[in-house]
């Protein structure tokens, strides 16, 4: 098979058709292929209508939903079967701009590349970017719009999958450090994405601090997994990760709805990021 050289990994579940089409809209251009990998999603049906009579589109059917870090592992196992050297990683809801890939692929020979990003546009946070003349080291990157090298992926053993959702990118990005590879951010706006969808604003101390609103489930995932990177990685302190998550989580029940739901689940994401075994 003769080797091709970049594709897009996007993770679906329970999508917004409309936004995921401008999606893959934007990205089908730029690239050799797209796998659309569906994690358990309602509505599979007509994901799998939308797109079925485009050949450069694979759809890859998890059957239930396995965490995005299982999702984005099938994707590049798939991706690296089929000779791609590279995977652009996007969530569902984030669009990519005209050229992104293009960008990317004039700093593939950077110095002990592991992945690359680039400047993202936030929706619901507009702000100012300064472009820098060089890329930039960083120690980690959102997944979406990340741009691996899908070799140094395999090398690192790719994304834990206990982690399930929250704190995969962190990981990755921290593991590729600890393995000598780097993380660069190209001096180019290449991504429209929701980095969070904010209930509100509130001034605390004379400072403003946004709200989220996460589920139960979710806010379970976000302690368990902070306890559990701390204990992973040198370069976290575990006693300002608990402080820290435990400073959020008297937020929570101050500002946000369902209070006691979630405070129950926040506990036992503390005693279960004590109790799991660190992967290394």
């Amino acid at each position: 098979m003769q080797t091709t050289k970049v594709c897009a990994i996007i993770v679906l579940y329970n999508p917004k058709m409309e936004r995921l089409k401008e999606n893959v809209s934007a990205i089908l251009a730029q690239v050799d292929r797209v796998y659309l990998v569906e994690n358990g999603s309602s509505n599979i049906d007509e994901i799998v209508q939308c797109f079925k009579d485009n050949k450069k589109i694979a759809t890859i059917d998890l059957k239930a939903n396995k965490g995005i870090a299982a999702a984005l592992n099938e994707g590049c196992k798939n991706a690296i079967n089929d000779g791609y050297l590279y995977a652009i990683t996007l969530d569902q809801d984030s669009v990519c701009y005209e050229k992104l890939v293009e960008n990317y692929l004039k700093y593939c020979n950077l110095p002990q590349i592991g992945q690359l990003t680039c400047e993202i546009i936030d929706r619901n946070n507009k702000r100012d970017i300064q472009l820098k003349n060089e890329p930039i080291k960083i120690d980690w990157c959102i997944t979406s719009g990340s741009f691996l090298v899908l070799d140094i992926w395999k090398k690192v053993g790719g994304f834990d999958e206990y982690l399930f959702i929250d704190g995969v990118d962190r990981d990755f990005g921290l593991n590729l450090k600890n393995n000598n590879y780097i993380t660069y951010r190209i001096p180019y706006i290449g991504l429209l994405h929701e980095i969070g969808q904010i209930s509100k604003v509130v001034k605390v101390f004379g400072k403003e601090h946004p709200i989220y609103n996460h589920n139960s489930f979710r806010r379970y995932y976000i302690v368990r997994n902070d306890i559990y990177l701390a204990k992973k990685y040198r370069d976290i302190s575990l006693f300002k990760a608990f402080f820290k998550t435990l400073g959020r989580t008297i937020f929570v029940f101050v500002f946000e709805k369902q209070k006691f739901s979630k405070l129950k689940a926040a506990f036992k994401g503390f005693k279960d990021g004590f109790k799991c075994k660190v992967k290394i």
